[in-house]
């Protein structure tokens, strides 16, 4: 198993694949700005053009191979490439440090480390991630179905 040293005298073990997770969460499927039509495409710094809606999801990950986590992932749609089309995910964060490292040695997927607050006031559910200095909130009624 491969090592990663963090901190002199620290390291944290590459947890490899598959993991088996079990969790909820919740998928949002945002709406490009009106100016957009269905002919034109969005392009990420990466210059690739994605041909589907945005996609936000968040996943509290009960238990999983690295332990329990929340994660909170942005995914800017389906890229057409020569080889096909499939799904890019160009941010997740991760409240787990084991996550992280292991997500990136064995997938190669842009995780970071955030913090996660969620809680339940008058019947909304809040979650706010803090990543650096930056600041997501979320906010959703509590109930709904669950999909497992």
């Amino acid at each position: 198993m491969k090592t990663i040293d963090r901190k002199p005298g620290s390291k944290i073990k590459v947890t490899p694949a598959p993991w088996k997770l079990s969790g909820t969460g919740y998928i949002l499927i945002l709406k490009r700005p009106s100016e957009t039509t269905k002919n034109e495409v969005q392009i990420d710094n990466r210059g690739l053009s994605f041909l589907s809606m945005p996609i936000l999801m968040y996943v509290n990950y009960t238990a999983s191979d690295v332990g329990p986590y929340h994660e909170l992932l942005y995914i800017p749609g389906r890229v057409e490439t020569s080889d096909g089309s499939f799904w890019n995910i160009s941010k997740i964060v991760v409240s787990s440090e084991e996550s992280v490292i292991s997500g990136r040695a064995n997938w190669g997927i842009p995780k970071s480390l955030a913090s996660f607050q969620v809680s339940i006031h008058d019947g909304m559910q809040r979650i706010i991630v803090k990543e650096k200095e930056k600041v997501v909130m979320w906010e959703r009624q509590s109930g709904g179905k669950s999909i497992q």
